[in-house]
């Protein structure tokens, strides 16, 4: 069982210093944001409970001490206490918070001080052969502890309300935001936090069969699982709202890979700086923020160096194919720009000259007001690009163009211009 239990806290130890590394970076960029402190305080208490969790080191800590149990009530408390702090600091305005957060860290620290007197009061009730020979499994020892028993249940109960809270509030944020991944954290946390409520009730309820005599071991079995699930789950949800959008980040440098392809080798001077491995930087997360600015930069200055080469005749052919296969708005108008760009790479790298007369009747879409907007443009314009059999069928019509199809699809333009028929 020690096994089991260096299997459980082990993980959870090193994925918080991991999630405490990352968080850390974060406030070395910005040092006064009281959420980045908050945050790295939860993380940095969270690592020092898991790590007092392992038998290999809490077996030493309370054999020389002749103390038990301290070693893990002590952070674990201190970290439900900031994890409460750091909720009120995400609901409330930061001076209101602050006078709440004062106010009930007094009860808090009362708490911890009872348990470090309580178990300091057990000192010498407990041999170091009785600590080593349950060590897989200290709970036991510890209920049948005269003060460590008490401060056991001190601990659950302090917990228990903080986890229930914390529980709460995350459901009750989770309706105030709105970015994708920041709701994934807070419902991931929200898994957590049941969880560790769950492993504060399941442990005192052995605390309290052992103390009425009827020793029920499942609860503490279950309560050490929903503690070791708990913990990797509140790391994750901490992470999830910096990682998660650097993962979309990689997946649209990905997605773009095939336009930004064809536009650099048509026309390279777009490139802002000459492409090293393109294929490693697409699963790399460092800098995966400028890595795609910059693409999304090349690509439109791609798009406006081969405007000249856009064709009228192949965006009205795509278009009307478009409509013929039931496409509209945003699908429509990205299929029309991928069959123009098609025609107009095709031509530069052909030496062919530009299509003067139709820049300034053409003009390509313009970009949205941001980065996720011009990816929503961009994602359907390169998927369409790669894809689409509509920007095949007009790119490779393009040498007939003049011929009795176009000539369908002007007379058809024509006839919706001059309401013959109802336009589309």
């Amino acid at each position: 069982m020690a096994t089991v239990r260096a299997a459980i806290f082990l993980p959870m130890a090193v994925g918080c210093m991991a999630s405490l590394a990352l968080r850390v970076d974060s406030l070395r960029r910005d040092p006064h944001n009281p959420f980045l402190r908050s945050v790295c305080v939860v993380l940095a208490l969270t690592t020092t409970g898991a790590i007092a969790g392992i038998p290999a080191v809490a077996t030493p800590l309370e054999t020389s001490s002749g103390i038990v149990a301290v070693w893990i009530l002590v952070p674990v408390t201190a970290a439900g206490a900031a994890v409460w702090s750091m909720f009120l600091l995400w609901t409330y305005p930061l001076s209101r918070a602050a006078g709440k957060i004062r106010a009930g860290l007094v009860f808090y620290v009362i708490a911890i001080a009872v348990i470090i007197a309580l178990t300091v009061e057990s000192q010498g009730s407990i041999t170091a052969e009785e600590i080593i020979r349950n060590e897989e499994e200290p709970e036991s020892l510890w209920a049948v502890t005269p003060y460590v028993r008490d401060a056991y249940l001190i601990y659950t109960a302090v917990t228990g309300f903080i986890w229930a809270n914390a529980a709460v509030s995350s459901v009750l944020l989770v309706r105030l935001v709105d970015r994708r991944w920041l709701r994934r954290g807070l419902w991931t946390l929200f898994s957590a936090y049941v969880l560790f409520f769950l492993h504060a009730a399941s442990v005192a309820g052995y605390f309290i069969s052992v103390r009425v005599g009827s020793d029920i071991p499942v609860l503490r079995d279950a309560g050490l699982i929903c503690a070791g699930l708990a913990g990797i789950l509140s790391t994750a949800g901490v992470v999830l709202p910096t990682l998660g959008p650097r993962w979309d980040r990689l997946l649209w440098y990905r997605r773009l890979e095939p336009l930004w392809s064809a536009i650099y080798e048509t026309v390279p001077h777009v490139a802002l700086e000459r492409p090293g491995t393109t294929r490693l930087d697409g699963w790399n997360p460092w800098g995966s923020d400028f890595r795609v600015y910059r693409r999304v930069i090349e690509i439109r200055d791609g798009i406006l160096a081969l405007r000249a080469h856009f064709d009228r005749e192949v965006g009205a052919l795509a278009r009307h194919l478009g409509h013929a296969a039931g496409q509209t708005g945003s699908e429509l108008d990205a299929t029309v720009m991928a069959a123009q760009l098609t025609a107009a790479i095709r031509d530069k790298q052909n030496g062919l000259s530009p299509h003067r007369q139709d820049i300034t009747e053409n003009p390509p879409r313009s970009g949205g007001h941001d980065l996720d907007s011009e990816i929503d443009l961009l994602l359907p314009l390169t998927k369409a690009f790669s894809t689409s059999q509509i920007v095949r069928t007009a790119t490779a019509a393009r040498p007939r163009l003049g011929g009795p199809a176009l000539m369908a699809v002007n007379d058809e333009e024509d006839q919706e211009a001059d309401g013959a028929v109802p336009a589309r």
